[in-house]
This record gives C-alpha cells, sequence and structure tokens, in this order.
C-alpha cells in the first residue's frame, strides 16, 4: 500500500474500477490482523475486496482481542464483553507431541487428550487418536547452546556477546536472526523462509525450532490437512498460506453480502 508512493496500490485499484461491467473497490481498503479472527499469530495483510457497483461489502468484524476488561470505558467494557482473548501458544501447540531432534515419523500420537483449549479441539475436530507432519529438523550443538541462553519473547541481539559468539550472524542485518517464541502470546508472522531454517521460530520451552505441525497449527489449519512433499517443501506450503480461519472469516463476509442481494 505504501511501496513507490502508493503506485502500485493505485494502479490495481485503477485496474479493477475500469474492469468492463462496472467494479468498485471498496473503500477504505483494510489491513486485518489474522489474531483478531481467531488464529494464533499476529499476522497483518491488506484486504482489497471489489465488486460489481450494485453490490457492497462490510469488512468482518473482529472476534479476538487482547484482554480488554481493565479499561476504564465503558464503550470498551460493552466490546470485551463480545470478544475472546486472542489465542496464545500454549492454547496453540501444547497437546502435540512431544519431539526430539531430527523426527522424521509422520504420524504419532498427541501428548495429550484431556485439558484442551477450545483451539485444540477445534483444530482437531477431524482427526483421531494421531497426527501427521509433527516433523522438524535436526538442531546442531552450537544452536543448542544458544537457545538455552534464550528466554520467552527474546531475540539474538537480547543475548551476551559471549554467547553471541557461539553462533555468530552479522549483527548490523541479523539482529533479530534467532527469536524464540512465548507460550503466553500468540506468534509473530510465520512465512516461507521457515523453509530454510526455522531459526525465527525457536520452541518457546524446548531446544529446538517448530515442527511443520505446529507451524500448521500457528496458521490455523487443521490436524486433517497433510502437507505432502519434503520437509522444507512442507514448511514453505505452510509458511506462504493464508490462515484458513483467517479466510473464512472473509469469505463469510463476502456470503452475507451475496445472501442479501
Amino acid at each position: 500500500m505504501t511501496k513507490y508512493k502508493g503506485e502500485i496500490f493505485n494502479s490495481a485499484k485503477n485496474l479493477i474500477e475500469t474492469l468492463e461491467g462496472g467494479y468498485k473497490v471498496i473503500e477504505p481498503v483494510k489491513v486485518l490482523n489474522a489474531a483478531n479472527y481467531g488464529v494464533p499469530q499476529n499476522r497483518k495483510r491488506m484486504i482489497l475486496v471489489g465488486c460489481k457497483s450494485n453490490y457492497n461489502f462490510k469488512y468482518p468484524d473482529i472476534t479476538h482481542s487482547e484482554d480488554i476488561k481493565d479499561s476504564n470505558t465503558s464503550s470498551s467494557n460493552k466490546i470485551s464483553n463480545k470478544l475472546k482473548n486472542i489465542i496464545n501458544l500454549s492454547d496453540a501447540i501444547s497437546d502435540l507431541p512431544k519431539i526430539t531432534d531430527n523426527w522424521r515419523i509422520d504420524e504419532v500420537a498427541y501428548s495429550k487428550n484431556k485439558n484442551l483449549s477450545p483451539y485444540q479441539i477445534l483444530m482437531r475436530k477431524r482427526n483421531k487418536e494421531t497426527v501427521r507432519n509433527n516433523r522438524c529438523r535436526m538442531t546442531n550443538e552450537r544452536a543448542k547452546k544458544v537457545f538455552s541462553h534464550m528466554k520467552p519473547s527474546s531475540k539474538y541481539m537480547d543475548l551476551d556477546p559471549s554467547v553471541r559468539k557461539i553462533l555468530p550472524f552479522r549483527e548490523d542485518i541479523f539482529f533479530d536472526r534467532l527469536k524464540r517464541l512465548d507460550f503466553t502470546k500468540p506468534s509473530w508472522t510465520v512465512i516461507a523462509h521457515i523453509g530454510m531454517d526455522g531459526y525465527m521460530y525457536i520452541h518457546p520451552s524446548e531446544l529446538r525450532t517448530l515442527s511443520v505441525r505446529e507451524a500448521a497449527r500457528i496458521q490455523s489449519f487443521p490436524d486433517d490437512f497433510i502437507f505432502i512433499g519434503n520437509m522444507q517443501n512442507s514448511y514453505v506450503q505452510v509458511g506462504n498460506a493464508v490462515p484458513p480461519l483467517f479466510a473464512e472469516s472473509i469469505g463469510r463476509a463476502v456470503k452475507d453480502q451475496l445472501d442479501l442481494s
């Protein structure tokens, strides 16, 4: 929306609005965060909606938010009563199978089946006792040493210089090369680069990076959705995807308008 002072963005809108048959772009075009729609991940994306001139569209209302019950404003309190808390990583992945380095078994049993979060129940709705794609990379010993010094939500440059020397990177461009996730918060954006090494997605409590299935859970893929291909390809598929729960919210908003027309 901002690159080249919005030139590309505005050109795209103009192309839509000059299509034969009469189309319009719903204004203002919004940037939505998947975390506000039940996805355990802060993932902001521009959503542009175009439609025939005789139609309209309303962006979907958010369903999840940070806990705002302590707000002093009555309006915020009314809003908070209608919203669910944003999904954190513990509620998203804590039931998945325990994993070790270089795990290559594709299908394994869940680590727990009781006291599941509503999100976990939703992800397992069409699945049984086992889940697939819970594979992860082998972590080398130097990386493990560095991981052991990292606290949840910390990044590479938070480490003591003596620790950074164990696994050195160019600190002028790789200051956040390593990032450790936090069970009490949603993940940051999962991108296709997770297919390269996963260092930006270090497990909150274990000395390894995320498995394919853990990344898929963070993207809100249900457990019966199977990723085909080698491990790197699977990670890339996950990182490039639009989170299904986020896509569903947009799709339902479109359907609502079609039902009214």
